[in-house]
């Protein structure tokens, strides 16, 4: 695909746009954020600065109905995730730059401290050096004494486990890396629910919008389809809108990718991607409804963030800089046509078996 072209393809979402009106606040908060715990901590990844990210939008988009202390905790967590996933990303972050696997020994080193950080904020102390990700630890803490703030020990409890799982995902994509492997399809779905970061998202989503999802609703099998659902979806959406930055940086583990492989052509890889997010999304769409019936109002108030959350970040992404062919920031091989529209319907186009995957076969049987 190098010195190619492609066409992100119209993509059907048939769900309303909408913003927090807050959301200016909570990007300039943000922005504070950042300064106070000298966020990113190499100065040279400017692509994770607040301003190119529009984090506050972000942030907006996901909850249209929080309140500026519900939504900053959001808009913090979101950058503060963001920021980890590039000081970790093997990807080009420069124009010399040559992607390369990431030490596994440093990288579980570095996750583990803001894990321990992030589960027990009281137990070490901060280390020195710019290398220590000190940064990092005192926003981890930081964040977690404001969750502690909004919600229960048992919901901060499920949050603080999302973003291990979150880190764990991304070990296993550095061992595989590293070792010259490609994802099987399985394998892709498994990984993709984990590695999207919207579980750590949806944890901050369910207490900022007045009473606090009660995790026995949270648990419920549906629920839990439901919010796996959102952020694959959100994650084979980013493969689309990052693909010509991914093929720059030689790193081919996206949907598009793996399906490629599977079906033995680019075009027909990328086909059956619009075919996945159109199932996909029609399945979140009937589930969410038949839950909408009997959800009590804390429940409804977050499944009706997920759906925006769906579409939220299609609005976000499709003009991010980050993910642009043409931002000079990177190295730029594979040039993608814009702009992004959105489809009437359905594509129509095939897609893989999803139903017989094991890792998703559940959540039509639900």
């Amino acid at each position: 695909m190098a010195d190619a072209a492609y066409t992100i393809p119209p993509l059907w979402c048939p769900i309303e746009p909408a913003i927090n009106p807050a959301w200016r606040a909570a990007d300039r908060g943000t922005a504070e954020f950042a300064r106070r715990f000298g966020l990113p901590r190499d100065p040279q990844l400017v692509k994770v600065k607040p301003e190119k990210l529009r984090i506050g939008e972000l942030a907006g988009r996901f909850a249209p109905a929080a309140d500026l202390k519900g939504l900053q905790l959001l808009s913090d967590v979101a950058y503060w995730t963001f920021i980890i996933d590039d000081d970790t990303d093997p990807s080009p972050q420069s124009n010399d730059a040559q992607p390369k696997a990431p030490d596994l020994a440093d990288l579980c080193g570095f996750l583990s401290r803001i894990q321990r950080a992030f589960d027990t904020p009281a137990a070490m102390p901060l280390p020195d050096g710019p290398e220590s990700g000190s940064g990092h630890l005192a926003a981890a803490r930081d964040l977690r004494r404001r969750m502690e703030e909004r919600t229960s020990d048992q919901q901060v409890g499920r949050w603080a486990a999302s973003v291990r799982i979150t880190f764990f995902v991304c070990l296993h994509e550095a061992a595989y890396q590293k070792r010259g492997r490609f994802p099987s399809l399985d394998e892709y779905f498994v990984r993709g629910i984990g590695s999207s970061l919207l579980q750590i998202f949806t944890n901050v989503m369910a207490v900022i919008d007045g009473p606090t999802v009660a995790p026995d609703d949270l648990e419920r099998p549906e629920v839990r389809a439901l919010t796996e659902l959102t952020c694959l979806i959100a994650r084979i959406d980013n493969d689309l809108y990052s693909y010509g930055r991914d093929l720059d940086g030689d790193i081919e583990s996206s949907l598009v990718a793996t399906l490629a492989r599977e079906v033995g052509s680019f075009d027909a890889g990328l086909a059956q991607t619009v075919g996945t997010h159109d199932l996909l999304v029609g399945r979140f769409l009937k589930l969410r409804d038949r839950v909408l019936t009997t959800a009590r109002p804390e429940l409804r108030a977050y499944l009706l963030n997920l759906t925006a959350l769906i579409r939220g970040h299609l609005d976000w992404a499709s003009d991010l800089m980050r993910n642009r062919s043409d931002f000079s920031y990177f190295q730029r091989k594979t040039r993608v046509r814009w702009p992004v529209v959105f489809a009437d319907a359905p594509s129509g186009h095939p897609h893989p078996p999803l139903t017989a995957l094991p890792s998703v076969a559940w959540w039509w049987e639900v």
